[in-house]
């Protein structure tokens, strides 16, 4: 998953996810 990577863009993509972005 990109959001290790690239949180910015992984939260832009899914705005409502923001745990998996944060963990």
């Amino acid at each position: 998953m990109p959001c290790v990577e690239m949180p910015l863009m992984f939260n832009i993509s899914h705005p409502y996810a923001p745990k998996q972005n944060n963990v």
